[in-house]
């Protein structure tokens, strides 16, 4: 009788399982890591999953894949993702740049069970497009630091703006 209640306590634990979150999220976006090295050297990497985790470094980390921020898109975000490469149709033809002066571009992309890497000189629109969805959703890892930072507030402006008066005045 007393194996009787391990055995339903054992029972009960592994149908609940560990506690543990499920990981599992919906796919909202291709798979992409784009690497951007600019002509002043500068070194600027974001990749998203497809359940929409997005993580950025910069610097000598981007090279080496050390991200240093994680956040997520939104499932708008990951859509228009989606779009920009379908329209440029970036799995079956890597975009070719007409501007070989610009900046480096690594690529790769993973969508519909098809995958695709590439390297680009230069810029083109649907590359600068998706870098922008990346760039926008990212600024997410500045909130923090910006809350930080003093805000003006009406007194401190009618001060400012009365001593500028005054030294006008003299």
């Amino acid at each position: 009788m007393k194996y009787a209640g391990v055995v339903a306590v054992c029972v009960v634990a592994a149908s609940i399982g560990c506690g543990a979150p499920s990981t599992s999220r919906p796919v909202i976006s291709p798979s992409v890591d784009m690497f951007l090295t600019t002509k002043d050297g500068r070194l600027v990497r974001y990749e998203v999953s497809p359940q929409g985790v997005l993580r950025f470094a910069g610097g000598v980390d981007a090279r080496e894949g050390d991200w240093s921020w994680e956040g997520h898109i939104s499932a708008s975000e990951g859509a228009e993702l989606q779009t920009i490469i379908d329209r440029a149709d970036w799995i079956a033809s890597p975009p070719r740049s007409t501007n070989k002066d610009g900046d480096s571009w690594e690529v790769s992309i993973r969508s519909g069970g098809r995958e695709r890497s590439f390297d680009l000189q230069g810029d083109t629109a649907s590359v600068l497009n998706a870098w922008a969805v990346l760039q926008k959703a990212g600024r997410t890892r500045l909130e923090g630091d910006l809350e930080l930072l003093p805000r003006p507030g009406i007194d401190r402006l009618v001060e400012r703006k009365q001593a500028e008066y005054e030294a006008e005045d003299k």
